[in-house]
């Protein structure tokens, strides 16, 4: 299943991130646009590849989930 949709992402501050993603399926999905999500976790998001992020919760689950670098 692919599909768009906006998730909210928290980090270990609970401060919340948008972020547009491209669902690729059930557990896996594309950044392809984001608000402060970058500029905020620059540092950890260069040590690993940014386009790609497993996620615990299903599509229609959750919109919010934690961020673990």
């Amino acid at each position: 299943m692919v599909g768009t949709k906006e998730i909210s992402v928290a980090d270990e501050d609970n401060t919340t991130f948008s972020l547009i993603c491209e669902f690729i399926n059930n557990s896996a999905f594309k950044v392809v646009n984001s608000s402060n999500f970058y500029s905020e976790l620059n540092e950890s998001i260069k040590k690993r590849p940014p386009d790609i992020i497993l996620l615990s919760a299903t599509l229609d689950e959750r919109k919010k989930d934690k961020y673990s670098p």
